[in-house]
């Protein structure tokens, strides 16, 4: 099975981020280069929520790189060691290759 046909694959960035993300950034350009000299306070609130949204999110995306980081690692060891390792040893090796083959798109 390759990597990128993993039925359960999530992206490393998920799309939802990249909208929060662009959207917070439009949305501030937009208020930053409005000609108006008044500005409205909804507005101003909007793109406040949008940046908000924009941070959550990005903290859920580092949480998960995180994730797909600490796996590496155990995955780096388990490596390491495989022309000595025990069967038990290379067992958790491969489930910890499909843990990286359903996190992580190709």
């Amino acid at each position: 099975m390759e990597l990128n046909e993993h039925p359960n694959q999530m992206p490393i960035v998920t799309s939802g981020y990249l909208r929060s993300l662009v959207k917070a950034i439009e949305r501030a350009h937009q208020l930053f280069h409005q000609q108006s000299a008044v500005l409205d306070q909804d507005r101003i609130h909007a793109v406040k929520s949008s940046i908000y949204v924009a941070m959550e999110r990005s903290s859920i995306e580092v949480e998960h790189l995180l994730a797909v980081r600490r796996t590496l690692r155990e995955l780096l060891c388990l490596v390491s060691i495989q022309s000595d390792a025990s069967w038990k040893e290379r067992q958790e090796a491969i489930k910890v290759l499909e843990e990286l083959r359903t996190n992580v798109p190709a």
